[in-house]
């Protein structure tokens, strides 16, 4: 579980290698595990995400081979979407994957409590993977306005 924010600033700069990558895949290939695969003109980068107690996680790998069945694709609206920043949020635990038209939070939160949330430009929530009653809501982290990622911030 990665449960403490020093971990997470070294995670966000770790990741900012996808910087650039065109999101071209989500899928779950098994319950509670979110495999998004990103390409660059040249390489190919995949990203998983699980929310399963204890083991939630966030990291990216170089290989993934997704099954031929019993997989579900999910987020088909940020397929083309292209990787602009990575950010630790409020240095929480929570990271910030910035695209042209959508911020990816992951919540690293622990205990049944991560999730992965998929706001606009307006931090109003589009979709999320674990917590669906949040949809629609403006997002929101404890009392103070998240710290949106320079490329976001002044439009």
């Amino acid at each position: 579980m990665i449960n403490h924010k020093a971990t997470i600033s070294a995670l966000s700069h770790e990741l900012t290698i996808a910087i650039g990558y065109e999101i071209v895949e989500i899928y779950q290939q098994h319950k509670g595990v979110i495999i998004i695969r990103l390409e660059n003109e040249s390489d190919t980068i995949f990203l998983e995400f699980s929310n399963n107690q204890p083991y939630d996680r966030l990291f990216a790998r170089a290989l993934h081979k997704r099954a031929k069945a019993n997989t579900i694709d999910l987020f088909q609206f940020l397929l083309g979407q292209t990787i602009t920043n990575v950010v630790q949020v409020n240095e929480d635990r929570v990271l910030c994957i910035s695209t042209q038209s959508y911020l990816l939070f992951f919540k690293l939160f622990g205990h049944n409590q991560s999730d992965l949330i998929v706001t606009n430009r307006n931090q109003k929530v589009v979709a999320t993977y674990s917590n669906t009653e949040e949809v629609e809501s403006q997002f929101e982290l404890e009392e103070k306005q998240p710290t949106l990622p320079a490329d976001m911030s002044d439009e």
